[in-house]
């Protein structure tokens, strides 16, 4: 078919169902439409992408454990029991601050009475 526009190729190009014609010139045309297959390299198939990971949930950490809480000396817990009840008082804390305040109270005063046992009960039998 010589003698045919850029534009007479294209749409001919077209009528074939032949893509990737747009960037070609003339002689690139004429080739495709007389061989029916792109000489362009085609790009390898992209590997399907992995599904996203589902966000990390950020999880509340005690400030102390139950178990670390029997290896503190009686005057640490007395301290930190002086400090949630000031907390607890505070007008400025929010209702869930002393929820959360009041569940950790009961754990430190625990282990404050295990650790005023465990320290001065020995010193008053050595008379």
């Amino acid at each position: 078919m010589p003698g045919l526009t850029v534009c007479e190729l294209h749409i001919e190009l077209k009528k074939k169902g032949i893509k990737g014609y747009s960037k070609l010139k003339k002689a690139e045309l004429e080739a495709l439409l007389a061989s029916g297959k792109s000489n362009k390299k085609t790009k390898p198939a992209a590997a399907k992408p992995e599904p996203p990971k589902p966000p990390k949930l950020l999880k509340f950490h005690e400030e102390e454990k139950t178990d670390n809480l029997s290896t503190k000396s009686y005057i640490y817990l007395k301290r930190k029991v002086q400090k949630i009840k000031n907390m607890i008082g505070d007008t400025s804390t929010t209702s869930s601050e002393k929820a959360n305040a009041n569940r950790l109270l009961k754990k430190y005063e625990e282990a404050m009475n295990a650790a005023h046992k465990r320290q001065y009960s020995k010193k008053t039998k050595k008379k």
